[in-house]
């Protein structure tokens, strides 16, 4: 995953890169970047930096992320409300 972070910020000048994960979306780069499976759904949004990755999830999928992630380079934090999160990114 880091490896694969690092490949796309010296492809691209810019300080991070948003993905955004839907139920009715899906974001086929969230789940190359951080190896989630396909059955992992929901709403997620995934902030990738040169130096780490921070994956945003709510309640209903964190326990299910918390499972399935398997790279140390991701950090996940909960959300409660899209619009919080929103406003704090």
């Amino acid at each position: 995953m880091k490896e694969k972070a690092k490949q796309l910020f010296d492809l691209v000048n810019v300080d991070a890169v948003l993905l955004e994960n839907r139920e009715e979306v899906k974001e086929l780069n969230l789940y190359y970047f951080t190896g989630l499976p396909k059955k992992v759904t929901g709403s997620q949004y995934l902030v990738l930096t040169r130096d780490k990755a921070t994956l945003y999830a709510t309640v209903l999928e964190y326990g299910a992320i918390e499972k399935e992630l398997k790279h140390k380079f991701i950090g996940l934090q909960l959300f409660k409300k899209e619009k919080d999160l929103l406003a704090q990114l």
